[in-house]
């Protein structure tokens, strides 16, 4: 009681009333000048209590109280400040290098990512990739200061999603959610991201559950197909349900969050107008978006995809016509303005050939078609040359072929520039499937052609057999490969 300050009496009795303590800590004050000065000042302020009257007395803060127990040990109260002290400092380094981290990596990456889009709106997209050492620095001091922000995942998921390397970007937009699940910019990264992958996906497998051979869609072909559109397919299949409810999911959590620019959030209602098949309010909010921000590449993507997927087999001809049309204004706006972007390039390449085939099927020139789907997969193969891509124009050549042997022209310079694709994907990819089936198709199709001719098919049927036999042995249930073997047999 000599150095200490007294327990309060509170802890002692917890129902005692606060102005009761209040006197009591003021009679035991440890400085005179601070206690009641006589007996009567004490024993006033105790009937004012009993009177439940305000009293003279007054509580010591915890300033106060601490003040003093530095007067009355001022060794341990100066020991005591000098650790306090280097806490502080240790505290404001820490503080300021986790600052200094942050900013250097917003900072790069905003840098970075004007500079990659610049190249890929130029279309010079093998130097994009020049910025992500130095970004891929920042990115690891800001993680090693400031571990769990979701801002330092978010910066690195954007610049590899501007780079067209959508695999990381979603990942890190993952990381970024699991710190912060309702960060917006990663909300709605990982909304394009995962839109994207959805659409990738459905096509895929569209093309292989409805493929029919490549050429025209012929009356016949199409009673037999069973040809829904990629809106209805879908529906069929439950890993592109939960893919899609997926999108739904991140598109409804930015909704209540908020918190994007007005032309994101406009994309973002638009591709969850999309996803829901509200194809008509997806038009009219990503119409919005573009005219917001004319540089979404996203936002160009999605609407090419609302006048393209609702479409048939079945669909009238001036449907068809009008949404491709659409759906082509929509690319190449994109491309007018984003030269690099390979989804736009693509998706007009496979829009084009699309066309031609039709037009071919019902007596119109395809030449301009033909034309500028083969000018689409050649800048796209400068940009990334993968088997996908390979694969892709192999068809188109394919069609050309069969129609130049329609019109009475040699079609095997077109059919050996398919082949030579489809050799170049089995390269690259030796386990690519739909490569070899596409070769199987190539050899019947030639040996048709040499049958018809009068000429031996057996070279081209034996070929065949042998990029069958590799399609069957890496997907029993390739159903080209299967439908060439019957037809050759």
């Amino acid at each position: 009681m000599i150095h200490d300050d007294p327990p309060r009496p509170k802890t002692l009795r917890p129902d005692l009333p606060a102005d009761l303590e209040t006197v009591i800590l003021k009679a035991m004050e440890k400085d005179p000048a601070r206690r009641y000065a006589t007996a009567l000042d004490l024993a006033e302020d105790l009937a004012r209590v009993l009177a439940d009257e305000p009293i003279r007395a007054r509580p010591v803060s915890a300033l106060s109280r601490a003040a003093r127990r530095i007067a009355r040990r001022p060794r341990t109260a100066a020991f005591a400040a000098v650790v306090l002290a280097l806490a502080a400092v240790a505290l404001f380094r820490a503080r300021g290098d986790r600052d200094a981290a942050l900013a250097g990596i917003r900072e790069t990456a905003r840098v970075s990512l004007q500079a990659a889009l610049e190249l890929r709106r130029a279309g010079a997209n093998a130097r994009m990739k020049d910025f992500l050492p130095r970004l891929e620095t920042a990115y690891r001091q800001a993680l090693d200061r400031a571990p769990d922000l979701a801002e330092v995942d978010y910066l690195m998921g954007r610049f590899h999603r501007a780079i067209l390397e959508d695999s990381p970007a979603l990942e890190f937009q993952n990381r970024a959610l699991a710190k912060d699940p309702r960060y917006a910019p990663a909300l709605y990264e990982r909304a394009i991201l995962a839109s994207k992958q959805y659409g990738r996906e459905l096509r895929k497998a569209y093309g292989v559950d409805t493929a029919l051979a490549p050429g025209p869609v012929t009356a016949d072909a199409a009673r037999r197909a069973d040809a829904p559109s990629l809106e209805e397919f879908g529906l069929r299949r439950e890993d592109l349900v939960r893919r899609r409810d997926a999108v739904v999911a991140d598109c409804l959590e930015l909704e209540r969050s908020g918190g994007l620019p007005e032309a994101n959030a406009a994309a973002a209602r638009g591709i969850l107008a999309f996803h829901r098949g509200a194809v008509d309010e997806a038009k009219r909010l990503l119409e919005a978006a573009v005219q917001r921000d004319p540089w979404m590449e996203e936002a160009w993507e999605t609407l090419a995809l609302t006048w393209l997927a609702p479409l048939n087999q079945a669909t009238p001809m001036d449907v068809l016509e009008k949404s491709w049309a659409e759906a082509e204004r929509a690319y190449g706006e994109g491309l007018r303005r984003d030269r690099g972007y390979l989804p736009h390039r693509l998706g007009r390449a496979s829009l084009r050939t699309a066309r031609a085939n039709l037009h071919w099927d019902n007596g119109r020139d395809p030449a301009a078609d033909f034309a500028g789907a083969e000018s689409d997969f050649a800048e796209a193969l400068t940009l990334q040359r993968s088997p996908d891509l390979l694969i892709r124009r192999s068809s188109l050549h394919t069609s050309r072929g069969s129609y130049d042997g329609r019109r009475a022209r040699d079609p095997l310079p077109a059919w050996k520039k398919g082949d030579e694709d489809l050799l170049e994907a089995v390269r690259m990819d030796p386990s690519n499937a739909i490569a070899w089936s596409r070769l199987a198709y190539n050899c019947r199709a030639r040996g048709e052609y040499h049958v018809d001719r009068w000429r031996s098919p057996i070279e081209d049927c034996d070929r065949a057999e042998e990029y069958i036999a590799r399609a069957l042995a890496l997907d029993p249930r390739d159903g080209l490969a299967w439908h060439v073997r019957g037809a050759m047999q």
